[in-house]
Formats: structure tokens, C-alpha cells, sequence
């Protein structure tokens, strides 16, 4: 049986940003053999008339029955199907109705369970307290944070969660998890029925908006739709169109339609179409009117419209993954969109998030005046430092680790953006102010009275929130309208796009506002990224800020572990598989409370077994199945492999010699041992290692006289050795000494005379001659150890007054005391 981790996918329904799904580490799912092949497919948790169900779906085309097949909710409710249920044929659906209503209705979870262990899991909103699902027991839950104004009830009655069809079939290949999970109101529902292709979850501008400038039609959540189709018509019915085009894109230039009321639509490629907006088409381009105004902006001109107007001119910014921090929630490894780059500058914000709104919107008015505060950075203080003091970085359970930082899959509402504001001005927590529907605060002859335009003059710009996203007002302008009330523009840059028709003039209307936040009365903003964002001072491919704040590795080591993978490499086996798509393992996989980049033995707490360079032969974070590795989440294989990075012991070195000379037959004996110190790496460019020599030369006939002669002689020297291995588990080792020739002193006992001959003689070191070993395959001794054996190929050479030279040799790798 083959295991697969699936992630569990999470949303909720935000005030500012969409609801959507992200991975969650830690539940295995386990591809179905025996019972079939089942998934979830669509989910009412929330029904107007207490019933709620569950659909499952059979994506194959082999029937499967449903005994002992188990449902499963976070919040604690379980069913399992009795003997003789449903069989569901192939391509069929099958609902489980529910009645009373069992799920957290401030999100929850369901888990599908066949007979081989579970099958697929989803989860959204805040986490049930405590989970007690058997699934999850003892593990976090890691959702998404959001929540609308009433935590009771953060989701509409009848919304439904809809696995989006076109995931199916690459999930039959491949069941390790999809994001293609969305929610949408109880009208998309189609219990018992295949799903449609899903409909947007926001349309923009907002329904209702007059707009006196060019602007984007723009719809969000048909990211599985390859082309969409914007239709715009004078009547409800679309009988008469006024506008048509499909573009491979989510937003539709407009710039030329003329003064009046109009319907708009949208649909993705074999979609349905969506509900139907409406906006209206102000007499008059206040851009145009800007133009042709005095510079001074505070009279009328040649007739013009226009009274009191200013922009401040912030920075238009996108909403995009911006910086090199790392992503450790959803991103893919490698690509454009990987998890440690900046994302391309796209019009679809990046596959890192497209709920970067808030963070956007910040950055824009964090570089009013030149500086530079990205929206990664942004996003770390929402989700990481903030604390109790805003409700993402309390309700994500991700406080302390680097998961979640970067708010992937997540927005940010209000509050999140009052604190980050706060911040970003460097002042205490409720300097920042917040209004919500306030019509009397934008224009008010008072002056006693906050409004927009006075914060404008004061060049104070202000977050405007609408139902699920957010903009910038940097300006305003006011056309009067004798005899009565003037009508009141805001500027508005809006994040979800660049390009000029992302900046529109719309009539402030406080019922399409649920929300403005202000800077504080401080005077330009003082936050800006610090120096380590941009910095790598050890090259490993992780900056600094991020080694330092997040991962507490050694920001001037490459390797903080020392455990021969790099410290980037080594977080790529638990975020991704070989391929680069995201696949969370569990970053602690021992449980000894010390995470991977800094477990030097991943897979045993003790850190008594094989590194995890030892195990990764290639070092580049994955596991081969190649025969030449054996897998850091894995502690049964260790040493199962030889590679030399898995010793850490010494390594013993005897060698031997024999000599014929021309002219005379002279056999003596010599020896040599380099013992490296535990703890010393095996591979060394340095002639770092020290090393015992001797020579024993024992009884020797030396013709023609029967002459005895020996020697006793050591010393020391430092030796430079390497010892490589190919994948084929073929070993060689090349070596060095210094010295790499000593002298002996040789005594010649004469039998008949009694007389004793002193001699030097030159003893060469075969490791002074730079040599490289074949040393073949290593054979495994009683201890657990490598035994490597061999023979000095004859060299002539080196050893010019004797005929031949030959050298028997092995060498000892020892395993880890």
C-alpha cells in the first residue's frame, strides 16, 4: 500500500477577500485499494432548513460500494455506511443528508475514510476547539483565519463548498491533494448533480458604482477557465448588448461606453453565466476635467465642472508576492511562482495570493514618500509579529514557526489592517482610525469634522473597504450640482491591477463602503523594509531577514545543522516532492523539537543514526529510489546504503610493503596508519589530518652473508585525503602526506663477527605521492563499519633501484560512536 500525503484544504468567507482553500500539514491520506476510489465533492455545512449534507463522488469508472466507508467532522461527528449500502456506480454522486446540523458553524472539517484509511479531507474556517477527530488526534489544524463581522455565524446561510470538476481527472492520476475547492452561495448549489465549472466569487467594480472614468470590469475565481467572457447590456435581460469580448484574463478594459445604467456579466470558458451587476456611467470624465483645470485645482475653468479637487499621487502597486521570503504554504518549488522569488507582476497577483489586497493597499501608502515596505514584509507583521493584537496572527495556530507568515491562501480584514497601519507609522495601537458607513464624514462644511477630503489635504491617504476587497483613496474631487448637494468623487487605486484604467474616479457612496482606515495625525510614515530583506550573506538562497526572524538558522552558514544539506536544500524535502509540487511533510518528523534545517538526524530524535547528508547522497533535500539513498523521514534504512558521509568515526590506513632489488634479495616490512579525529569531515582539501608512521623490519637474509638486520623506527606527519563515491557505490580515495620520504636507520647484525652495520636508508610513503585508490565496493564488518580492500598498482617509478613494489592495504570506516 502506497502512502500519499493530501493536504487539507481550508477557507472562509471574508469581508475583504474572497474565500478560498489552502494546504494544511499532517493528515496522510491513503490511495484506496481495496474499497475503490471515492471523493468528496460538494458540502452544504451551513442549511437554512437544518438539514445539511455531504456529496461523494465516484470519479472512476468502476462501481464502489459504501460499506464501511466513514464520514468523518473536526467538530466530532461521525457515520459510517452499515453493511449492504449504496454502491455508487462510475461517475456517480452519492448524498449523505444530516439533519440537526452537526458542524462548527464557525468552520469545520470533513474527512472521507474508506476501508485502506483515509481518503480526502477539507476543512474551512476557524478551527473547531478542540479537534477531536481521530484523524488529526494530537495534530495541528492549521485554517484560515478569516471571519466576517458576527464570528458566530461566519458564513451565509446555504453557501455550499464546491470541488471544482475539471480537478477530477488529474486527481485520479495523482490523488495527493487539490486546491480547487471554493465557496459559493446556496444558487451554485447542485446536490446529487455534477458540478458546474463554479462562477466568480467577486466582480468588480462594485454593483451599484458610478464611475466617472475609465475603468476595469474585472471578476475573480475562474482561475481554471483558460478564457472569460465580460458581457455588458443596457436591460437586465441582455437583449440588447452593448459590450462583448473574451480575453485570456480576469479583467476587461473599459473606456468608451456612453452616460448611462448598465448590466454586466461574466462566465469562465464551459461555464454557465453569473449572476448580473449593475454600474453607471457619470456625465463626465473627471479626469478630462482635471486637465483642463487650473493648476491651483480650486476654481472652476472655461466652464468646467469641476470645484475643489486633489490627488496625492501614491505609488500604484499591484498585489503580488514581492520579495524572496519564503512561502512554506502552497507554492511550488521551482518557476516563476516559486515559494523564494518575487512573483511576476501578472494580472492574475501572482499564484502566491490574490488576496493581497490589504497588504497592497498598505504598501501604497507606505511609499507616499519615497520609501519601500514590501507586501511580504506587510504580511509577516499581519501574520507573525502583530500577536493578540489582530486576528489572523491569533486564529492561523502558526505563531512561532514559519508556516503561514506570508498569508498565503489567506486576506486581511479590518483589523489586520488597522494594527499594520499602526505599525507602519510607528504609533501605538488605536491611532489609526476606523469608520464603518459614516456619509456624513467624507463631505461636511464643518471643519470640526473628520472627512476624507480633510485627510487628503492633510495628505493623509485611506484604505477603502468593500465586500471582499480593498483600494486606496489618494484624492478627491467635488462637482457641484446648483442647486443642490455637490457630488463627491474619490480617486481610487486599486490593487488587483495595473495600467490607467486601475485608477478610477468612483462616486463615494457610504453603502458600498463597509469600511475607511486612516493613518493617524503623526505625519509621514516612518516603517520601511530593513537591510536584511535584501541580503543572503552565506548564498544559501535564503536572505537573511527570514534566517534570522523565522527559521533561526545561521544566516553566515550555509548548512546550520552541519549535517552536509544545506539548509535550503533541507527544507525542501518536507514542503515539496521531486517533481516541485508542494507536498507538506512534517518539518519536525522526530518530534525531538527541532526542525529539519536544524536536525542534523531528521529521522531519529537521539540523532544516534544517519545524518541526513549521510541519507542524501546528492544533498538536494529528496529521497532517490534510486539504491543509492535512503530517506530522512525514514529511520528503518539507515546505514542500509554506503556512503562515506554516514561515517563519522575514523579512518585506519596499514599499509605494506615488499621490495626485490636487482641485485639482491631484500623483502622488509613497513607501516603506516592516518587516523581521522571523530567529528573531522572525510572529504578535506587541507593537510589537516594527522598521522602515525613506523617501519618494522624483521629478520632478513641478505646474501651472501647470513647477516640479521632490522628496524624500529615512527614519527609523524599530516596527511590531505578525499574519499569520493560514485552512485554506483563504487569508493576511490585520493591522498597525500607530508612527509612523503623519511629517513630510517637500518642495523645489520653480523652472526659470524658479531659486529653490528649502521645504515640510513630512504623509506618512500606511498601517500606522498599523491595517488588515487580504487578502492571498489565496501564490505561490511562485524561492527557495523566499512571494510575497503585493495592493492597499490606496481609503480616502478617511484622505487627506481628495486624491480618491483607492491602494497596490500584496507582501510576501516567506522560507524558513529
Amino acid at each position: 500500500m502506497k502512502w500519499l500525503y493530501k493536504f487539507l484544504l481550508i477557507t472562509s468567507l471574508l469581508i475583504l477577500i474572497i474565500p478560498g482553500f489552502v494546504p494544511v500539514e499532517n493528515l496522510q491520506i491513503q490511495a484506496q485499494d481495496s474499497g475503490g476510489f471515492l471523493l468528496l465533492n460538494e458540502i452544504s455545512p451551513f442549511g437554512s432548513d437544518d438539514k445539511t449534507w455531504i456529496e461523494i463522488i465516484n470519479p472512476t469508472s468502476d462501481p464502489v460500494l459504501l460499506d464501511g466507508w466513514t464520514i468523518e467532522l473536526y467538530s466530532g461527528f461521525s457515520y459510517t455506511f452499515p453493511d449492504n449500502s449504496t454502491e455508487i456506480p462510475g461517475s456517480g454522486l452519492h448524498v449523505l443528508e444530516i439533519n440537526g446540523n452537526p458542524f462548527n458553524p464557525q468552520g469545520d472539517g470533513c474527512a472521507l475514510i474508506g476501508p485502506d484509511g483515509p481518503a480526502d479531507a477539507i476543512s474551512w474556517g476557524y478551527p473547531p476547539a478542540p479537534p477531536v477527530t481521530t484523524i488529526l488526534s494530537g495534530l495541528p489544524l492549521q485554517p484560515d483565519a478569516d471571519f466576517l463581522p458576527d464570528a458566530s455565524k461566519p458564513f451565509n446561510p446555504d453557501d455550499v463548498c464546491i470541488r471544482v470538476p475539471s480537478s477530477l481527472a488529474d486527481e485520479i492520476q495523482n490523488p495527493v491533494g487539490s486546491i480547487h475547492w471554493v465557496i459559493r452561495d446556496g444558487n451554485q448549489s447542485t446536490s446529487g448533480e455534477p458540478n458546474p465549472p463554479p462562477g466568480p466569487w467577486i466582480m468588480l467594480p462594485v454593483d451599484g458604482s458610478t464611475i466617472a472614468s475609465g475603468f476595469n470590469l474585472a471578476a475573480g475565481g475562474l482561475e481554471w477557465a483558460e478564457n472569460i467572457t465580460f458581457q455588458v447590456s443596457t436591460d437586465d435581460q441582455f437583449q440588447e448588448i452593448t459590450l462583448e469580448a473574451t480575453v485570456a484574463d480576469f479583467y476587461l478594459p473599459v473606456t468608451d461606453l456612453e452616460t448611462g445604467d448598465y448590466y454586466w456579466r461574466v462566465r469562465g470558458e464551459d461555464g454557465d453565466w453569473s449572476i448580473s451587476q449593475t454600474f453607471t456611467i457619470a456625465p463626465y470624465n473627471i479626469d478630462d476635467l482635471i486637465a483642463a483645470a487650473p493648476k491651483d485645482g480650486d476654481s472652476k475653468a472655461g466652464g468646467s465642472l469641476l470645484g475643489l479637487h486633489k490627488i496625492l499621487g501614491l505609488p500604484h502597486i499591484k498585489q503580488y508576492k514581492d520579495t524572496d521570503m519564503l512561502c512554506l504554504d502552497g507554492c511550488r518549488m521551482d518557476g516563476a511562482y516559486a515559494w523564494d522569488v518575487a512573483h511576476p507582476m501578472t494580472t492574475l497577483a501572482g499564484k502566491h495570493n490574490p488576496k493581497y489586497c490589504v497588504r497592497a493597499s498598505l504598501a501604497m501608502i507606505a511609499g507616499q514618500y519615497g520609501n519601500t515596505l514590501s507586501q511580504d514584509r506587510i504580511s509577516y507583521y499581519i501574520n507573525e509579529e502583530v500577536g493578540t493584537n489582530g486576528s489572523s496572527s491569533v486564529l492561523t495556530g502558526n505563531i512561532g514557526n514559519p508556516f503561514g507568515d506570508l498569508g498565503h491562501g489567506r486576506g486581511s480584514d479590518q483589523i489586520d489592517c488597522q494594527r499594520a497601519l499602526e505599525w507602519i507609522y510607528g504609533t501605538a495601537k488605536g491611532t489609526s482610525e476606523w469608520w464603518t458607513n459614516a456619509p456624513d464624514k467624507f463631505y461636511n462644511s464643518s471643519p470640526a469634522m473628520d472627512s476624507i477630503l480633510e485627510y487628503i489635504d492633510d495628505d493623509r491617504p485611506c484604505v477603502r473597504v468593500t465586500a471582499m476587497h480593498a483600494t486606496v483613496i489618494d484624492g478627491y474631487a467635488v462637482i457641484p450640482n446648483d442647486p443642490g448637494p455637490p457630488e463627491a468623487y474619490v480617486h481610487v487605486l486599486d490593487p488587483w491591477y495595473l495600467g490607467p484604467t486601475a485608477q478610477m474616479w468612483l462616486l463615494f457612496q457610504p453603502s458600498l463602503c463597509i469600511s475607511l482606515i486612516m493613518p493617524p495625525t503623526t505625519g509621514r510614515q516612518i516603517r520601511s523594509d530593513e537591510d536584511s530583506l535584501m541580503q543572503d550573506s552565506d548564498a544559501d538562497g535564503i536572505n537573511d531577514f527570514d534566517e534570522i526572524n523565522r527559521l533561526h538558522t545561521d544566516p553566515n552558514n550555509q548548512d546550520s545543522d552541519d549535517d552536509d544539506v544545506n539548509d535550503r536544500e533541507d527544507m525542501l524535502g518536507y514542503l515539496f516532492d521531486p517533481s516541485g509540487d508542494y507536498f507538506l511533510r512534517e518539518r519536525d518528523f522526530d518530534n525531538d523539537g527541532v526542525p529539519k534545517e536544524l536536525d542534523p538526524d531528521s529521522d531519529r530524535a537521539s540523532n544516534n543514526g544517519a545524518s541526513d547528508g549521510c541519507e542524501d547522497m546528492d544533498h538536494n533535500g529528496f529521497f532517490a529510489e534510486t539504491g543509492t539513498e535512503t530517506d530522512c523521514f525514514y529511520s528503518g534504512d539507515d546505514f542500509s546504503i554506503v556512503n562515506p558521509d554516514c561515517y563519522r568515526g575514523f579512518i585506519k590506513h596499514n599499509a605494506y610493503c615488499y621490495e626485490v632489488c636487482d641485485d639482491c634479495i631484500l623483502e622488509f616490512h613497513w607501516w603506516e596508519t592516518i587516523i581521522i579525529e571523530a567529528g573531522e569531515p572525510v572529504e578535506s582539501t587541507e593537510s589537516v589530518h594527522k598521522f602515525t608512521w613506523g617501519w618494522k623490519h624483521l629478520e632478513t637474509p641478505y646474501d651472501p652473508i647470513d647477516a640479521m638486520q632490522w628496524a624500529d623506527h615512527t614519527g609523524e606527519g599530516t596527511a590531505q585525503i578525499t574519499i569520493q563515491s560514485d552512485e554506483s557505490g563504487q569508493f576511490s580515495m585520493i591522498v597525500k602526506s607530508d612527509p612523503s620520504m623519511v629517513e630510517c636507520l637500518t642495523i645489520f647484525d653480523w652472526p659470524d663477527t658479531h659486529q653490528h652495520d649502521e645504515r640510513m636508508v630512504e623509506i618512500p610513503f606511498m601517500f606522498g605521492y599523491g595517488f588515487t585508490y580504487q578502492l571498489g565496493t565496501a564490505e561490511r564488518d562485524a561492527n557495523g563499519g566499512l571494510v575497503l580492500r585493495g592493492e597499490l598498482p606496481q609503480t616502478v617509478e617511484q622505487q627506481p633501484n628495486c624491480e618491483k613494489v607492491r602494497t596490500w592495504w584496507e582501510i576501516w570506516i567506522e560507524p558513529p560512536a
